[in-house]
């Protein structure tokens, strides 16, 4: 199988799994992003805010962005991929 006709399949398979309600996210954004945590049988939601620093394979299925924050003098750093069902 030929390179171009992989990648072809490769993207028609993941179209279907592709958010398309994202909001324009760039670098130096303030963003507030909740995400869904299950542990065991409960489930509960998780708020980041930070300033985004970096977003990363534009839209592709693999896309992600990193979020800083400062919580009690100490930074954090988080990357979440885009396209996650959680956030």
């Amino acid at each position: 199988m030929q390179k171009a006709q992989l990648q072809s399949r490769i993207q028609n398979f993941l179209k279907p799994h592709l958010r398309s309600d994202l909001p324009e996210i760039k670098p130096g954004q303030q963003i507030r992003v909740s995400q869904k945590i299950k542990e065991g049988d409960k489930e509960k939601t998780h708020v980041f805010e930070g300033l985004v620093l970096a977003r990363k394979h534009g839209h592709e299925a693999g896309a992600t962005i990193t979020i800083r924050r400062i919580a009690s003098g100490v930074g954090m750093e988080i990357i979440l991929p885009l396209h996650s069902p959680s956030i």
